[in-house]
């Protein structure tokens, strides 16, 4: 037979036949069981397994595995979760196939908990027409996704190199016929010399077994040669017969069939040997080989790829413990003591990875930065391997300060002796780890390192690949002008760069930069931006205009045509304009008769204006005009905040820099709990002034500013001028956080100069200051230079801009909460308060109107310490009257110590009754306000605004303080009763 694909598939297909012919289900449930877990979701679970429970979630999951093993079809059905999702497995050899899903389908929803999904794998083929409709009865009867993976799918999929092992192990598929495997010369020499040889011709000595090792480990872990996998095992096992070798052996086949096939089974106990018989002076060799398969297989068990030895895992690891704390007694040269650190700390770390012990992550960093401290003393000790087992667990350790301060030392250490280009490979290594684990915030700190270190000729284009990269991120967390700043950044990079290897890349980076204007509301810019976009695309690329090749090509012929669709419903004054930009375009006429047609058909043609403005919203949070507005106006949020700067426009250039400042410096902070108040931030940038001047506007809806601009600084291109206003921006910043958050002083300055000492300062002014990098963009993006100027008429509709969940900040307990203090406080109030409230509150609730009014508190959950509080304050404050004019005199100190004073005699009983008329429905909300500030300033918080805003003190106290929350268990002084009880009191 010849040996290509298409005759390999044929074969597989016809071996597949034979399963059905010989009635062999079981054998086909293991082949779909193993195909499953390699092509669909890598944590499939047998239906007829044992039951484990495992959290909330587990126990769901193991409830509707332990219904599908009781089901008609529980010999032939298995279970996974992906992401959230839960998917049901089936397979069947059954020719009558439609009957036969159908059926199975009414098994798989007939109890238990429901799947998402379900995958079906079968042996005969299905018609196109029959697929359609099982899918269609999946989704409409069901609910849920149907997946079919017929005769010709699967046989298809077990012909690629990664999953061919399937084919041999259970349809007898010899490795012969798989297409011959070219990896390099090296390879084919080792393949030639020992999967050729009969294998009673084997290996007898260690040098022969390591050639048989690195002809093994290439076939584990790289993909063309997966299909040599199992003869590289079957070479392997005899030597376990040989003297001193056996252990070698068994750790390379348990790496080789975990790494390569994706399970482990440790049925013939050697794996258990292994671990049981490691000599007590063993080799450093010998005690790296113990903790890596302990991991292994601690990995191997949490993702259900470890079969029959899943109570042996804990015991084997705590023997690679055992063994590197010997070894560390042993092995004392500094090289030596490094190794076994580096060890030791990866030990710990499983209790964490497969357990979630936090105090083991904690003590997996302490050895680990033992280990950073020996590699900077000693220079055979290779700190870039540290860095390379601690990139692992990089995602869960990330936030953690202790795990970033390390990372920053062994980078700090590799760009010692490797390089700052070695340094940067770790930190884009561990920006790509946080960036697939959903954590952007980490994965943009880590980058602007990556990006740094790989600024110099050599590397520049890397650098540019993570501005670009950079560039995206910014944009995904809603933050357009950071997202401008690195986009302009890399083509400036590159037009300076004066490489013609880099003129693809100029054209990825203009498509970036064209994308910040559309994500921020300014479509003529965004036109205008992809015109002077495509000149370079047609001159840098290969089939220019193929849009199947080039998606942000495509992207901007389909955003052009949306532009043109909503404008004409919300915007129809930038209608001419925009329609003139795409007419010189330099593309295929072809394209722009597309987006013609596409401006007049479905979904933005016919809908209505709300609906355009709707689907804004959603879309992009920003509206499509904010270029041609009156006056410079941009929105975003972060923080919780609503943030909005306000400029003329000759003054666009300085608020986009201002506004890229600001953005970048959030997403820097938006890890950092801020503790913020929560409200919303207007800036007003205007010229008029020498220097940099600020004056803050009362207002206690919004923090307010009025920002002065030098007047001489306005059109200037010169590189110390334009320095000096990123710093000065950046110092604004810093100012203007200061007022959204409610941290004491101390502490705010310390998380700003933690966040300066991690490279700030370079994240915000790297190449060029933001004031040149967003001139830049705009020169690419002016539709005004040969039109003239474009004013859209106001009002226009209010849309919020969207923020990301990463850019809200901390949620939950703020950072100065704590529940024992919370209790403190409130059982001193009570315990001050208490008598008090029992001599007054009984007559003060015989009054009607003012049971109702304290009642209505009560109803909406004021607690009884607050109330009590606020009547304490209202009786004081009648009390003691202040003389403004005895202020003065006396000083503040004076009027507080007789507030003081008076608060005592009331506390003991003396003083005058307290009247019901002092207590005024009308003043409530006033000495409400009065308290909360109180309370803030018992919680430490401070507020550095000349007008605070009092109501979002108290949200920040609900939400982040359990203002609502906490309490204890007191006297009823008030004879509280249920508003049902209340509404039939006369």
């Amino acid at each position: 037979m010849t040996q290509n694909r298409i005759s390999l598939r044929k074969y597989i297909r016809f071996q597949l036949e034979q399963m059905s012919a010989s009635n062999e289900h079981h054998r086909f449930e293991d082949l779909a069981y193993e195909l499953s877990r390699l092509r669909i979701a890598s944590n499939v679970v047998r239906s007829t397994g044992p039951v484990q429970a495992g959290g909330d979630q587990g126990r769901d999951f193991e409830t509707f595995r332990t219904y599908l093993g009781r089901s008609a079809i529980g010999s032939s059905s298995f279970v996974a979760r992906a992401s959230n999702e839960t998917i049901a497995f089936a397979c069947t050899l059954n020719k009558a196939i439609e009957s036969k899903v159908k059926s199975d389908l009414a098994a798989i929803f007939g109890g238990g908990d429901r799947p998402d999904a379900v995958t079906y794998l079968c042996v005969p083929d299905i018609p196109v027409a029959m697929r359609h409709k099982l899918l269609d009865h999946c989704r409409d009867q069901y609910g849920a996704k149907l997946t079919l993976l017929d005769g010709q799918t699967i046989s298809d999929m077990l012909s690629d190199p990664d999953t061919f092992w399937i084919a041999e192990e259970f349809l007898s598929v010899p490795a012969e016929l798989f297409p011959p495997v070219v990896v390099d010369e090296e390879y084919q020499k080792l393949k030639e010399k020992w999967l050729t040889e009969p294998l009673d011709g084997g290996p007898s000595n260690l040098a022969e077994f390591l050639e048989i090792k690195r002809g093994m480990r290439r076939a584990t872990f790289e993909e063309n040669a997966r299909p040599d996998l199992d003869g590289w095992i079957r070479r392997m096992e005899p030597l376990k017969a040989i003297p001193g070798l056996r252990r070698k052996v068994v750790y390379e086949i348990a790496v080789a069939t975990l790494r390569g096939k994706g399970f482990l089974d440790a049925k013939d106990a050697a794996l258990a040997e292994y671990f049981s018989t490691l000599p007590i002076e063993a080799p450093l060799e010998d005690i790296e080989d113990i903790v890596y398969l302990a991991s292994y297989t601690s990995s191997a068990r949490a993702h259900g790829h470890l079969s029959r030895a899943n109570h042996e895992v804990e015991g084997w690891i705590d023997e690679a413990a055992k063994a590197v704390d010997r070894g560390l007694q042993l092995h004392t040269a500094q090289s030596s003591q490094f190794r076994l650190l580096s060890l030791r700390g990866h030990v710990e770390i499983l209790a964490f990875w497969h357990q979630g012990a936090t105090e083991a992550a904690g003590k997996a960093i302490s050895t680990w930065n033992l280990a950073a401290d020996i590699a900077k003393e000693d220079p055979l000790s290779d700190a870039s391997t540290l860095a390379d087992i601690i990139m692992i667990i990089a995602p869960a350790l990330g936030s953690r300060g202790d795990f970033q301060d390390l990372t920053d030392k062994i980078d700090m250490l590799v760009s010692e002796r490797e390089g700052k280009v070695a340094a940067g490979d770790l930190a884009r290594g561990r920006a790509v780890a946080f960036a697939e684990s959903g954590q952007l915030l980490l994965a943009i700190d880590q980058l602007q390192r990556a990006k740094e270190n790989w600024f110099s000729a050599e590397t520049l284009k890397g650098s540019v690949l993570a501005m670009l990269l950079l560039s995206q991120w910014y944009a995904e967390l809603h933050l357009p002008h950071a997202a401008r700043y690195h986009a302009s950044m890399a083509l400036y990079t590159i037009v300076r760069a004066d490489d013609d290897g880099l003129g693809e890349m100029s054209v990825r980076s203009g498509f970036a930069l064209a994308a910040t204007f559309f994500l921020a509301g300014e479509m003529l810019s965004y036109l205008s931006c992809v015109g002077h976009v495509l000149p370079m695309h047609s001159s840098y690329r290969v089939d220019p205009d193929d849009a199947e090749l080039h998606d942000d090509f495509a992207r901007a012929i389909a955003q052009g045509a949306v532009i043109l669709a909503t404008a004409s419903v919300v915007a129809p004054e930038i209608v001419q304009r925009a329609r003139s930009i795409v007419v010189g375009w330099n593309v295929d006429e072809a394209y722009k008769d597309a987006m013609d047609t596409a401006t007049k058909s479905p979904p933005w043609f016919g809908m209505s204006h709300d609906e355009v403005i709707t689907k804004l919203r959603a879309e992009i949070g920003q509206d499509i005009v904010n270029d041609v507005l009156g006056e410079v106006r941009i929105t975003w949020k972060a923080l919780g905040l609503n943030w909005t700067i306000l400029a003329p426009r000759r003054l666009r250039r300085r608020a986009e820099a201002l506004a890229a400042t600001l953005q970048i410096v959030l997403a820097d902070l938006a890890s950092t709990d801020l503790v913020v108040i929560p409200s919303a931030v207007e800036l007003r940038l205007q010229l008029g002034s020498a220097q940099w001047d600020t004056r803050h506007e009362p207002n206690n809806d919004k923090l307010s500013w009025i920002l002065s601009l030098p007047t001489d600084d306005d059109k200037s291109n010169d590189p110390k001028v334009l320095d000096r206003e990123a710093r000065s921006s950046l110092a604004f910043v810093m100012q203007t956080l200061r007022q959204v958050s409610a941290l004491p002083n101390e502490m705010l300055m310390k998380a700003f100069e933690a966040r300066m000492e991690r490279g700030l300062w370079k994240k915000v002014g790297f190449v060029r200051p933001p004031g040149h990098l967003m001139e830049e963009a705009r020169a690419m993006a002016d539709h005004e230079r040969d039109a003239g100027p474009l004013t859209v008429a106001e009002p226009r509709p209010s849309i919020e801009p969207l923020e990301h969940q990463l850019m809200v900040g901390p949620q939950g307990d703020a950072v100065l909460y704590s529940k024992t203090k919370a209790m403190e406080m409130i059982a001193n109030r009570y315990a001050k308060l208490g008598p008090y409230a029992a001599r007054v509150m009984p007559g003060l609730m015989r009054d009607p109107k003012i049971r109702a009014m304290l009642q209505a508190e009560h109803d909406r959950g004021i607690r009884d310490w607050e109330l009590i509080t606020i009547i304490l304050n209202i009786a004081l404050n009648q009390s003691v009257r202040a003389d403004p004019a005895r202020v003065r005199v006396d000083g503040m100190d004076a009027y507080r110590s007789q507030l003081a004073a008076e608060s005592q005699v009331l506390l003991s009983g003396g003083g005058p009754p307290f009247d019901p008329a002092w207590l005024k429905s009308e003043d409530w909300p006033m000495h409400v306000r009065t308290f909360i500030m109180a309370v803030t300033n018992s919680w430490g918080l401070v507020s550095n605004r000349q007008t605070p805003n009092i109501d979002a003190f108290r949200t920040l106290l609900e939400r982040r303080f359990h203002h609502l929350d906490d309490d204890l268990p007191h006297d009823n002084w008030f004879g509280w009763f249920s508003p049902a009880q209340a509404d039939r009191e006369p």
